[in-house]
């Protein structure tokens, strides 16, 4: 006797004599299907879902809910685990790190017992696998699933495998890069530990007590943490983050937070009264990001680390707070760690570690917060050095800090070309760097010159050991300069937009470049949108590339349009496809500037422009001025009163009769 075979022999699938062929334009409750066939493992599989062998088809099949997290005991096993006792005489910290390192062990003995649902479901993909032979259940299987299996999904997975691997590597030392795993993690380790685990000697060369006053107001920052603030940390916890080393997400958090909880508290407490002790939980895995598209040492790959959730959770809870206070203890030019245990993950592997000892991890919801607070002693050295004439202004302004821009760990800083200033600027620069241990990379920095010749440019770099470059250059991703940026300037945005098209639309039928196209393509260029007044020549361009996404086909082949671009940019109830024109958003994002502008919101460059422009007038009597930029911006004056209405409050920025009289009220 032959054995049973769970799969029938292959051959030609057979049409039912009442099937009828399928088209796409029927109702699904109408669609034919073949008898059911009788397969044995299909008595195995309607025993493990709770479904009737003999009324077992397709759809039932495909229906059923996958397993959750919560099922098959996981809860169970998490809860058992985590309240099985542990020693008493420990910190909150330490039982925590056990109690996770615990449920790890119990997790895997647990997901052992899911063998069984592990080879029903390789059984089950076999039955489908049958039933995708047929004609009527290929139709079938692409109107539920759509592009979930396509040629752009395993291109997308072979891409993004080969981006975020790394091949080889290399150090400025080095004449042939190094591709072996060992050794490529030497390099990284040998770099990283150089950078961040080397301690630097702090000696402060700046009187504090007169540089910083005090700040009322803050006492709010030494209150135990309330119910409040615990509540919307575990509400915004993301739950698609890669794990720490604990190996648990903000998922698990919120999931098994009933269970966990009165663990989270006791270490909050224990936290604020000073008892808790970090280096248990202290530990992270940096992971890599390249800086640029073919990266080949250390110094081209971006360091991010990976914390331990109970970490993340208690430093969340100090971002949170310091948040709101931030903006009392810097200066307005400014916009935008504890010590443990390191491991550059290399391919998935995490490497030796090491003790950091300087720096503040990226990744941190803290860290840049503390970045700021240490950056923003710059910004008071600065001014202190204005004031005593050691540093003159570069523009007459009715600000009274030294005009410098600061975002994150980017500075910009406007001085007078004199040989005296500019060696003052470097020796405090060190003096900052000495003092606080931010260090500032003379090799990296450049100066722009302004109106000067290109011998006293090069003769000044020199004296900053930095490098010239020229306007415009590149700024938080936007072209900076005097003068308004050409098409060439913005070319790199046509060029990203370009890149995204030919990787992915060729690939995508009709429907799928529709979803690419107001999900993506369309958003890819909202930054540039919302900053600049975008030329005529690129909102042509961005136009060319959302039509032939649309209309391009599976191949490089240009297609017609179906349909006039205009009417596919009404939205979908007025018999539009709801793609949105690049030209109309970007005037309605730049109406938001001159709102916040009327309104007199409490930002930076709101504040500049009206002392500026605006100290003793009235926008609307006065002529216009200012930067390219602002200019722009006030070309939309009257789109946007026709949309606004007016108030009178103290009548100094608004001209009383003209607005009575454009909204026809004299």
């Amino acid at each position: 006797m032959k054995p049973v075979s769970a799969i029938p022999p292959r051959s030609a699938p057979q049409r039912h004599p009442k099937a009828k062929k399928l088209r796409l334009d029927d109702e699904p409750s109408m669609l034919p299907l073949p008898p059911p066939t009788p397969i044995p493992t299909l008595q195995a599989i309607g025993a493990a879902l709770g479904i009737d062998p003999s009324e077992l088809s397709v759809e039932k099949l495909m229906a059923s809910p996958r397993p959750a997290a919560e099922g098959d005991g996981f809860m169970d096993c998490v809860s058992k685990s985590w309240n099985a006792p542990v020693f008493s005489d420990l910190s909150a910290s330490a039982v925590i790190t056990r109690k996770f390192k615990r449920l790890r062990y119990d997790l895997k003995i647990w997901s052992k017992k899911l063998s069984y649902i592990k080879k029903l479901t390789v059984d089950c993909s076999k039955v489908i696998l049958h039933f995708d032979q047929l004609e009527e259940r290929c139709t079938i299987r692409y109107i539920k699933v759509g592009e979930e299996n396509s040629k752009k999904i395993h291109a997308m997975a072979s891409e993004r495998m080969r981006r975020n691997s790394i091949s080889s590597l290399k150090t400025s030392f080095m004449l042939d890069p190094v591709t072996d795993q060992a050794q490529m993690a030497g390099i990284l380790w040998a770099s990283f530990k150089s950078r961040m685990g080397q301690a630097q000697g702090i000696t402060m060369g700046f009187d504090l007590n007169h540089l910083i006053q005090p700040i009322p107001g803050l006492e709010e920052l030494s209150l135990p943490f309330s119910d409040e603030e615990i509540n919307k940390v575990l509400k915004d916890l993301p739950v698609d983050q890669a794990p720490g080393p604990d190996g648990f997400n903000g998922m698990f958090v919120k999931r098994c937070w009933p269970i966990i909880e009165e663990d989270f508290l006791w270490m909050i407490r224990d936290f604020y009264e000073g008892k808790l002790s970090l280096e248990n939980i202290n530990s992270s895995l940096i992971t890599l990001i390249p800086k640029i598209i073919s990266p080949e040492g250390p110094d081209d790959l971006r360091p991010i680390s990976l914390t331990n959730t109970c970490l993340k959770f208690l430093t969340k809870l100090l971002a949170n707070r310091l948040q709101r206070v931030i903006l009392k203890c810097i200066h307005k030019n400014q916009y935008g760690f504890l010590k443990g245990s390191s491991s550059v993950l290399l391919n998935g592997i995490p490497g030796k570690q090491f003790l950091c000892k300087c720096g503040v991890r990226q990744g941190d919801p803290l860290s840049p917060l503390l970045f700021v607070i240490a950056a923003d002693l710059l910004q008071s050295v600065v001014n202190q050095m204005l004031v005593s004439g050691t540093l003159s202004l570069p523009l007459q302004t009715h600000d009274r800090d030294f005009p410098i821009i600061q975002y994150a760990n980017d500075t910009i800083l406007f001085l007078v070309a004199k040989d005296d200033e500019l060696v003052a600027l470097k020796n405090m620069l060190l003096t900052f760097q000495q003092s606080t241990g931010l260090k500032v990379n003379f090799a990296k920095s450049s100066m722009i010159p302004l109106n000067m010749p290109n011998e006293e440019a090069d003769r000044l770099a020199a004296i900053l050991g930095c490098k010239i470059r020229q306007l415009p250059f590149t700024y938080l991703g936007l072209p900076l300069g005097t003068t308004r940026p050409r098409i060439i300037d913005l070319m790199p945005l046509v060029d990203s937009l370009e890149r995204r098209l030919t990787a992915s639309s060729s690939m995508l039928n009709q429907g799928s470049r529709l979803q690419l196209l107001t999900s993506v393509l369309t958003s890819l260029p909202i930054y540039f949108l919302c900053s600049l007044n975008i030329p005529a020549g690129i909102i042509k361009q961005l136009d060319r590339i959302f039509r032939q996404c649309l209309w391009r086909g599976n191949s490089d082949v240009p297609k017609q349009s179906l349909a006039a671009w205009e009417l596919v940019c009404r939205p979908r109830d007025k018999g539009g496809l709801g793609i949105i024109n690049p030209n109309i958003q970007n005037k309605g994002l730049l109406l938001k500037h001159l709102h916040k502008f009327y309104n007199k919101v409490d930002v930076p460059w709101v504040t500049l422009i009206w002392n500026s422009y605006y100290d003793h007038g009235v926008p609307q009597a006065t002529a216009n001025a200012g930067s390219f930029w602002w200019r722009d911006v006030l070309k939309l004056h009257e789109a946007y009163t026709a949309i606004a209405s007016v108030h009178i409050n103290m009548g100094d920025s608004a001209l009383f009769w003209t607005f009575l009289a454009h909204w026809g009220l004299c």
